[in-house]
């Protein structure tokens, strides 16, 4: 509503994407698993609206090779890890900043990588309920088979890394 007063084109263009988000989550089924495809286009829709919110200072790199996208992954998992990226990482830094997210497939894992260059977490992290709640799904989901790490990038930034057991939902 804000952007409303300030810019009405970027707002239109930020409900646009917003109703297009919630449409992609309601016409859905609720279910524990989707493929790696879904959960990306549910995030491309998020992170265009961050690049309204942003503007020319968030730079969004996304690499998923097309081997990963029917890959299982737990629902609405991505979205999270990119907020935080976003709230602790783009946020905190002022200028320009790039998020990317990536996948790569190994014998028997997916990985999904969240990066930024903001300001990297503290030696003394405390992480939130956000990335508690996804490893208790995690563990729900697989056991000791999947795992949610966060951690420094050198010379700065975050990456928060999931890996789930590789199973093709096609």
């Amino acid at each position: 509503s804000a952007l409303m007063r300030e810019n009405v084109e970027a707002a239109d263009v930020m409900l646009t994407r917003l109703s297009e988000l919630l449409r992609l989550k309601l016409d859905r089924a609720v279910v524990q698993e989707e493929p790696l495809r879904d959960e990306v286009q549910y995030v491309r829709r998020y992170l265009e609206i961050q690049e309204v919110r942003f503007g020319e200072r968030l730079t969004v790199t996304v690499d998923v090779p097309a081997e990963t996208l029917s890959i299982a992954v737990p629902a609405l998992a991505l979205q999270p890890l990119v907020e935080n990226a976003l709230r602790h990482g783009v946020e905190r830094k002022s200028g320009p900043c790039a998020l990317a997210m990536g996948a790569r497939r190994t014998p028997s894992s997916l990985v999904v990588e969240i990066k930024h260059e903001g300001p990297g977490p503290p030696a003394d992290v405390r992480e939130g309920t956000g990335l508690d709640a996804t490893r208790l799904r995690l563990g729900h989901l697989y056991g000791d088979r999947a795992s949610l790490t966060l951690e420094s990038r050198q010379p700065a930034g975050a990456i928060a890394r999931l890996t789930v057991p590789a199973r093709d939902l096609s």
